[in-house]
């Protein structure tokens, strides 16, 4: 930032000598003040990364990538399936080593990152999301039991063995005790895989009024978009990161993919052009001088490399033409594992060509102590009436009892 020296110029239309000590005075009291404005202009630096790398045997994740993460950021990760999103987040957090380059961190800058292992050591849902609190905050089990509310738990289950749960009720445990940490820095690795609709809504908000900075990685793009500042893909072993949502990152790489092909294209061509006259005038005397000229230029003519392809993953679902006028009808349906439990209980439905239906609804919240017997055998007990039509057959049921 310059520092304007108008206020020392003298009647004569000269700068003042600085080493005066009256204006060598007040030109550091306006540099002081120039560089204030420049520090309050300036988001506090985070988390610096230079020039890393990371790869597992001959495979290369990252090739020498750097990006900061400034304060109150809040920033999601994109990229394909073993791309390096969750090898970048446990390097962040010391769960690994990067080959080469470094991370810088500030002093005492505490990162909270989500476990994917269940270790319980408490008996109730309420003392192990408890074990989260911060050390001045031992006994504020309001806290514990508003964010296990949030996520999706009853107050009936507070009190119960967190051992108890689906793998997916526990890992909101472990989320649960990461925010209650009140970490600097959250290191969120798909949090919302184990999410019903209710409790995502609640972590969007939860996230959206966080303070700090986090870090996110989520196929749910419009989840990532909703609760971000800034997103960062990762692509072709680089880091691409602006302020932005999915689309604008995946628009600005397809952007400058294209400007690199059509140039690599037009240098090509240019190079043709140039070889083509070499050829045809090389052996002539009097156009030596341009023929040595048009050398020189291809010596100085550097061809973008070509962008490797990338294979796409397609698919489609094979289907067959229907001519009904509904496919599905399901009258007075019902499900339980238990007699006394049901989960669906007179649901009528009705499906017709064309219909694109999604499910929504909070999560059963079951334990698998209670849908498996003595010996291990699964309990479903099914019930009502469903007609299916499927190329002209008939297919029925009603009242199913299921041990397997």
């Amino acid at each position: 930032m310059q520092i304007d020296t108008s206020c020392f110029v003298g009647h004569n239309g000269e700068v003042s000598n600085l080493q005066t000590p009256t204006v060598r005075s007040a030109y550091m009291n306006c540099a002081a003040g120039a560089a204030s404005v420049q520090s309050a202009l300036i988001p506090y630096l985070m988390i610096k990364v230079s020039n890393l790398s990371k790869g597992y045997g001959p495979h290369t994740l990252l090739d020498d990538v750097s990006f900061n993460l400034h304060r109150k950021e809040k920033l999601g990760i994109i990229g394909r399936n073993g791309y390096g999103k969750s090898t970048l987040l446990r390097m962040i957090g010391s769960k690994e080593q990067p080959d080469s380059g470094q991370i810088v961190l500030p002093k005492d800058y505490r990162i909270g990152e989500l476990e994917q292992h269940i270790r319980f050591s408490q008996t109730t849902v309420r003392d192990e999301a408890c074990l989260g609190l911060r050390t001045d905050e031992q006994n504020a089990t309001w806290k514990a039991e508003m964010i296990l509310s949030g996520l999706g738990f009853s107050t009936d289950d507070f009190a119960r063995d967190p051992h108890e749960f689906s793998g997916g009720y526990q890992i909101r445990i472990n989320l649960a005790k990461l925010l209650l940490s009140e970490p600097d820095l959250l290191l969120l690795d798909e949090p919302t895989n184990y999410l019903d609709i209710l409790s995502l809504r609640w972590l969007e908000r939860f996230l959206q009024r966080w303070p700090g900075e986090f870090i996110l990685v989520t196929h749910d793009r419009s989840f990532m978009d909703r609760v971000t500042t800034h997103t960062m893909a990762i692509h072709r072993k680089k880091l691409r990161k602006l302020k932005g949502t999915v689309d604008d990152v995946l628009g600005q790489i397809a952007q400058e993919e294209y400007v690199h092909e059509q140039t690599r294209i037009a240098t090509e061509k240019k190079k043709a052009k140039n070889e083509k006259f070499i050829r045809e005038f090389r052996a002539g005397a009097r156009s030596a001088g341009l023929v040595q000229s048009r050398i020189k230029m291809l010596e100085k003519l550097e061809t973008p490399a070509e962008l490797e392809k990338i294979a796409e993953i397609r698919f489609r679902f094979e289907s067959l033409p229907f001519y009904g006028g509904v496919m599905l009808a399901a009258h007075s349906l019902g499900f339980r594992y238990q007699a006394d439990t049901p989960l669906i209980d007179g649901c009528d439905l009705s499906i017709y060509p064309g219909d694109r239906i999604g499910i929504i609804g909070e999560d059963g919240g079951l334990f698998a102590v209670n849908v498996v017997d003595d010996f291990g055998a699964i309990k479903l007990i099914i019930y009502g009436k469903v007609v299916a039509r499927s190329r002209g057959f008939l297919l029925q049921f009603s009242r199913v009892f299921v041990n397997q």
